[in-house]
């Protein structure tokens, strides 16, 4: 990402401004430049640059101004920000940090610094990108987990009521009709469940463990299945209450 970001150099000296243009330009990234405060937020909601090297003293609204504001508004909270000044008092640096820069640099400055610390806070953001999408990517996958332990869990409960069924038949040599009732609701069942899992399957597009697409679509994919499972057990207990028998 690095040598292809976008960079906002904001600074109220047209000359600082076409200096670090040219050499940042020269480096392959991509410069946008505002020549004070006000003008730089603008920027920022334009352009979405990945970094900001912002100069501290400016006319109408400093940097430390502008620092305060990006950081007060959620998207731009972790928006990289190096603060650039000629003020060289320890203070000064203090409260650029404490404002919430992730780094300070003093004029004049050796270019070759600059562009290495522009270079490890990208490192730095892209890390923690890659960290985030991670953890996104591990809970769809854990969501997608408990669905499959939720439909693994109606797929037992139905052979085991057909099952249990068959064992009751032959220990008390009853007839059949019961066993071919039970078997007959708990295999719509089972194909109600397996159905559910198919059309997940073709949601996902068979790749399970890279799967980051939207959860809700899973989730009225269960909620089908939840309601189809619902009317299956009431067409039974209708059943069951007109010939006097009881469902599993």
């Amino acid at each position: 990402m690095a040598e292809s970001a976008k960079i906002l150099v904001v600074d109220d000296l047209e000359i600082n401004v076409e200096f670090l243009r040219d050499e940042l330009t020269a480096r392959g990234f991509t410069v946008f430049s505002a020549s004070d405060g006000e003008q730089a937020l603008q920027q920022v909601v334009q352009e979405k640059p990945d970094l900001l090297l912002l100069d501290v003293s400016m006319p109408r609204m400093d940097g430390i101004t502008v620092l305060k504001a990006l950081r007060a508004d959620e998207e731009y909270r972790d928006l990289p920000v190096i603060l650039l000044t000629a003020r060289r008092e320890s203070g000064n640096k203090v409260e650029g940090l404490d404002a919430g820069a992730d780094d300070y640099i003093t004029k004049p400055f050796q270019v070759d610094e600059v562009i290495a610390r522009i270079r490890s806070l990208l490192r730095l953001r892209q890390i923690q990108a890659d960290i985030v999408e991670k953890e996104r990517r591990l809970a769809k996958v854990e969501a997608l987990r408990q669905t499959l332990a939720t439909l693994s869990h109606h797929i037992n409960n139905a052979t085991q009521a057909i099952l249990g069924t068959a064992q009751l038949c032959e220990l008390t040599k009853e007839k059949p009709d019961r066993l071919i009732a039970i078997s007959l609701h708990q295999t719509a069942r089972i194909k109600a469940v397996l159905d559910c899992l198919d059309r997940m399957v073709q949601h996902m597009d068979l790749r399970t463990t890279d799967y980051a697409g939207e959860d809700n679509r899973i989730l009225d994919i269960e909620e089908d299945l939840q309601q189809r499972l619902a009317e299956l057990d009431s067409e039974r207990g209708g059943k069951d209450a007109a010939g006097g028998q009881g469902a599993p």
